[in-house]
């Protein structure tokens, strides 16, 4: 099955996991149009059922019987998707959130600096490597003229 969502997909997704980890419950369909800005129920509807097929969620008989699937949970953290639930978060929330975001960015930052320092050392290996190799072929250069000369002169007698 195709897992490729769309990007109103990837939101819808997105708010429903959010709202769940702000309030501990699923959002209705017309909250998630609110988050989502969404204009229609029917919209939003269709989008969940669609996550549904694709297993990203799993809905039930009841209004707020909705729930991100593990594959779901997988796709937004693989994907770095938050969505902040505008208005539903307590102040502690989005502190954390907010810590998360800054931790991200160090280790990204980290990461890319010790990346940087590889390309680096690699480039500098590589330059002193190949001045060695020109060392190197030079000096095969001249044991090649010498023993030309000394076949010569061992020739010659």
């Amino acid at each position: 099955m195709n897992d490729r969502l769309t990007q109103r997909q990837e939101e819808v997704l997105g708010a429903v996991q959010g709202y769940i980890e702000a309030n501990g419950w699923a959002p209705s369909i017309r909250e998630i149009c609110e988050i989502v800005g969404a204009k229609h129920p029917q919209s939003v509807d269709s989008v969940l059922d669609c996550l549904e097929r694709k297993e990203f969620v799993r809905r039930g008989g009841g209004a707020r019987a909705l729930a991100v699937t593990s594959k779901g949970r997988i796709r937004l953290k693989a994907t770095g998707l938050h969505l902040i639930v505008r208005g539903m978060e307590s102040p502690e929330a989005l502190a954390d959130f907010a810590t998360e975001l800054y931790v991200d960015k160090q280790r990204l930052e980290a990461d890319l600096a010790e990346k940087a320092e590889a390309v680096c050392v690699q480039t500098a290996m590589q330059r002193v490597l190949s001045k060695r190799a020109e060392r190197l072929e030079s000096q095969i250069k001249q044991l090649r003229i010498r023993l030309q000369i000394l076949g010569d002169q061992g020739g010659g007698h």
